[in-house]
């Protein structure tokens, strides 16, 4: 046979024998292959394909995509050429435009269409002749539709060469038919998924649910479908974005996609259901981590249930509430709130529209720093809530809006806290009592009991979470006190906790008070580092209202080392960022500072004066400034009287005592320096 006399000829030989594109006769090859190696022990075999020949002694290589920067890089031209795809695309584009060159104004828009191409040789050399009829920018902008885009390729090429479409459609017409329907049905998929998934949505009479993990196998090994790898993750699968866009089509051809969509909303609606559970639990991080990695295929789901099912919309946003804050997407889940309440088909839901409610109050409290459109979901909340008899959500709205409500705060806190005592709810009661803990700092003993009794609550329920919550606010009503060293180990627990569950949101509150104390503990580097993390944080998770409080505490700390100028910048920045947030405690604890700076420059009327005003207002509100602060500011009087004559000081504080809020912040921000 022609086998026989290739055996004969190859047996003495020492060679390499070459197979290229074996895919259309893998199983021909594959017989061939592993007769020849049997009996020729020389013979090394060189073999390309979408798919391993699966023979013995095989091992095989995944040809990667042309390597393509870290996504967040930013890099001049001349680096970005360094890598594979950028330089194929460039040289393909000035191939089609004589004279391109990538520079600075181009060189986004060319890593936008080498990224969503995924760095396939083929799609960036298809795209780059487009050149010659598109701006860079409008090739970009319709790689939503890619598989129209790129066409024509080098006519002297295969035909499957020529296009995108083509390429593809040459591996999906040697599918079997069962692999065929898989790979149409994993095209639902946003992002990735697991097996898990995979078996949930995509099975049914036609593909068993005990088949998936063969024809998953068999999509793997034909290189359709990619496997991710993580470290300390779950298996996933994904396909690239154009694999994506040509299987979707095939499931629209064959009418599959609304039943798809549907299944994808089910599934991930149950998923969050489970997820809510967990990460209220003794170990959110790995449900945490889940719901990440599933977080493209929560805004497919999403924009699905928007269109067609606004109940299991709702629901999904509202039942994982803690992941959307704790991982950063605060502002992303205020947005998919509010078009679900806008939608005329959420109307009837009235439950998650309290809940809702009551999840964009807290987002526009401290995320969005407006009090006045907090105020008005609580109040609609509230009253929805009392209207369909949810005690639940009473309680919660009743919470929200003592937040709001500087005079009647405590009396709705109680009302708040005595629901969720009935409903037996440990962790509303354990927020409840955290917050009465707070406004109770002119009776310390009373704040204490608030917020033991809150943690104790929160170990009961085992609600990590919580926990950390309620020791950083024990730390911080001891720094109150000027109790730094019994604060301190309360601040170490729950940062710990924070840091292991990778808690983000509230992470970046807590380092606040780390900072506070590791610097009256004699650490004032640690104190500076914890300061500028939590900065950095906040950044990451758009908290930019809350993120005035670290660098007002790093203005003090600059000012108690005697680095004056950076605390001046300090406060004096983050008092024209807070102006206008009507938080007046907050504006007389800047102005508190920049009157103990004038003291530590010799500037004593000055000092006298900002002094004066911020006493004059707490006896006007009924404030008072924490035990620990007011010790400060004793210093920094008994240092100005010594240094000032009684007619000064007299006049100062006349001065003082007349300004308006908008004059003492003018005062206090216009200084010469």
């Amino acid at each position: 046979t022609v086998l026989d006399g290739l055996i004969e000829y190859l047996y003495t030989k020492q060679l390499l024998l070459v197979l290229d594109n074996c895919e259309h006769l893998v199983a021909a090859c594959a017989a061939m292959v592993s007769a020849l190696l049997q009996a020729c022990p020389g013979l090394q075999v060189l073999a390309t394909s979408r798919e391993a020949l699966g023979i013995p002694g095989e091992c095989t290589y995944l040809v990667p995509s042309l390597s393509l920067p870290e996504p967040g890089q930013i890099l001049p031209p001349a680096k970005l050429l360094k890598y594979e795809a950028v330089d194929l695309f460039t040289r393909r584009a000035k191939a089609a435009l004589p004279g391109f060159e990538l520079n600075k104004q181009n060189a986004q828009a060319v890593l936008k269409i080498c990224r969503e191409l995924d760095g396939i040789p083929l799609a960036l050399e298809l795209a780059a002749a487009r050149l010659k009829v598109m701006d860079m920018e409008e090739i970009a902008g319709e790689l939503d539709d890619r598989l129209r885009l790129l066409r024509g390729g080098d006519r002297t090429a295969p035909a499957r060469l020529q296009t995108m479409r083509a390429s593809i459609d040459w591996s999906y017409q040697l599918l079997p038919e069962s692999e065929k329907i898989l790979l149409r049905r994993v095209s639902v998929f946003a992002g990735g998924w697991s097996m898990a998934a995979a078996r949930a949505i995509c099975a049914d009479q036609a593909l068993p649910e005990a088949d998936i993990l063969d024809l998953l196998d068999g999509l793997i090994n034909k290189s359709l479908v990619l496997v991710q790898r993580n470290h300390h993750r779950a298996l996933r699968y994904r396909l690239l974005e154009t694999v994506v866009q040509y299987a979707a089509g095939k499931a629209s051809q064959a009418g599959e996609v609304a039943t798809l969509r549907d299944r994808h909303l089910a599934y991930y609606r149950t998923l969050a259901s489970q997820a809510a559970a967990e990460i209220e639990g003794v170990n959110p991080l790995p449900w945490l981590k889940r719901m990440e990695d599933e977080l493209d295929n929560l805004r497919h789901a999403l924009e699905w249930a928007l269109a067609t099912n606004a109940e299991a919309g709702l629901q999904l946003l509202t039942q994982i509430d803690l992941f959307w804050y704790q991982r950063g997407h605060v502002r992303e889940q205020y947005g998919w709130l509010e078009s679900f309440l806008d939608s005329p088909e959420s109307q009837g839901f009235l439950l998650l529209r309290v809940k809702a409610l009551e999840i964009q109050s807290y987002t526009l409290t401290v995320y969005m720093g407006d009090s006045d459109r907090a105020r008005a979901c609580t109040e609609k909340g509230l009253d929805l809530a009392r209207e369909i008899g949810d005690r639940r959500g009473e309680a919660a709205h009743l919470y929200a809006t003592g937040q709001g409500d500087v005079i009647a705060g405590r009396k709705l806190y109680e009302e708040s806290l005595a629901m969720f005592r009935q409903l037996a709810d440990g962790f509303g009661q354990a927020r409840v009592l955290a917050q009465l803990g707070y406004i109770s700092s002119n009776d310390p003993e009373k704040a204490c009991q608030y917020a033991q009794e809150a943690l104790v609550l929160s170990r009961k329920t085992g609600n990590q979470l919580s926990i950390s919550r309620r020791l950083v606010a024990l730390a911080t009503l001891a720094c109150r006190k000027g109790d730094y060293a019994a604060a301190e180990p309360y601040i170490q627990e729950g940062v710990s906790i924070q840091r292991k569950l990778e808690l983000r949101h509230d992470l970046a509150e807590s380092l606040d008070v780390f900072g506070r104390v590791a610097f009256r503990q004699g650490h004032p580097e640690l104190a500076r580092a914890s300061y500028l993390e939590g900065i950095a944080l906040n950044d990451v998770l758009g908290r930019s209202g809350e993120n005035i409080w670290p660098y007002v505490d790093l203005a003090y700390l600059n000012l108690r080392l005697g680095q004056y100028d950076q605390a001046h910048l300090g406060f004096v920045d983050s008092l024209v960022r807070l102006h206008g947030l009507e938080n007046m405690g907050g504006v007389s604890y800047i102005i508190d500072g920049l009157a103990s700076l004038a003291v530590a420059e010799g500037k004593m009327e000055r000092a006298a004066r900002l002094f004066v005003w911020v006493d004059f207002n707490h006896r006007k509100n009924g404030s008072f400034r924490p035990t620990n602060e007011q010790a400060d500011v004793d210093q920094d009087l008994a240092l100005m009287r010594a240094h000032l004559h009684e007619g000064a000081l007299t006049a100062a504080a006349a001065a003082g005592q007349a300004m308006t809020i908008a004059e003492a912040i003018a005062f206090a921000i216009n200084e010469q320096r």
